[in-house]
């Protein structure tokens, strides 16, 4: 061969030798992309099992907590049924079965005796006014005065508490005068307080204690005005409401209307019926 072949033939040669490297080239970046979307593709539908199992669980507790709900609120009509029409004594955890219409072992997985039934109906009665209180602080449509009359016909028309009453929980429930009491004083008042700091603010009144004045009240009318813990009849009983709306005009706090004195004093006739 002369160089002009041999510079032919070597050109030919880099020439092959650089399509074999793009050859190479295309096809290890094309494996590459590959590799790279089936990696995606592993981590999308690891996340997606992921996110299906995360949902099934979510569902499976929601499902639970439902079915306890549920069961707990059978258990309780029950309860408050029996209680209403038998008393607390002469009712029985068959009883409360055979009215829910759950299972023996159903019942005694959520409450080992009717003592504990009575103790979380009464729990659910204070944690239930408790809410209504708080959405009642935070009603900002209402004056404090009508917030006030709002508590009045909610406690005149609330069923459960006379029922409660009447089976004088006080003596059926350890510790239960102590809870109610740190509930009244450490929860109760604060929402009242608010209500009564709400009136000054407005002109509607001028209370010059409303901290105090409000856990006073409180005490007043879940312990003093409660026929199971302090003995009085009917009649007592409404010259202590007489006596609350005196005391709240002395401390320039008139917050009940003649109509809702006597709408107290109606409420009050529940318990000695």
């Amino acid at each position: 061969y002369n160089i002009t072949q041999t510079y032919f033939i070597f050109k030919v040669i880099v020439c092959e030798l650089n399509r074999i490297s793009c050859l190479v080239i295309f096809y290890f970046t094309l494996y590459a992309i590959t590799q790279i979307h089936l990696t995606v593709d592993i981590i999308f539908d690891m996340i997606n099992k992921t996110d299906q199992r995360f949902m099934f669980e979510r569902r499976k507790y929601m499902n639970q907590k439902e079915k306890s709900l549920i069961a707990k609120n059978k258990i309780m009509s029950a309860a408050a049924k029996l209680f209403s029409e038998k008393g607390y004594d002469e009712t029985t955890m068959q009883d409360i079965m055979q009215i829910s219409g759950l299972s023996k072992g159903a019942i005694y997985h959520y409450f080992n005796s009717k003592q504990e039934i009575l103790d979380f109906l009464l729990n659910f009665e204070r944690e239930s006014v408790a809410n209504y209180l708080k959405a009642l602080v935070e009603n900002r449509e209402l004056t404090a005065k009508e917030k006030i009359e709002d508590v009045i016909t909610y406690l005149s028309t609330n069923e459960a508490l006379p029922e409660l009453t009447k089976e004088k929980w006080v003596e059926k429930v350890p510790f239960a005068l102590q809870d109610m009491l740190k509930n009244t004083l450490n929860v109760l008042a604060g929402y009242v307080t608010e209500i009564l700091e709400q009136g000054n603010r407005n002109n509607e009144f001028n209370c010059k204690f409303p901290n105090e004045l409000a856990g006073v009240l409180v005490l007043l009318i879940d312990i003093w005005l409660d026929p199971t813990i302090v003995n009085s009849d009917y009649t007592e009983m409404c010259r202590k409401v007489d006596f609350i709306i005196v005391l709240l005009e002395k401390f320039d706090t008139p917050l009940f209307s003649n109509d809702k004195c006597i709408e107290i004093k109606e409420g009050l006739r529940r318990y000695y019926v």
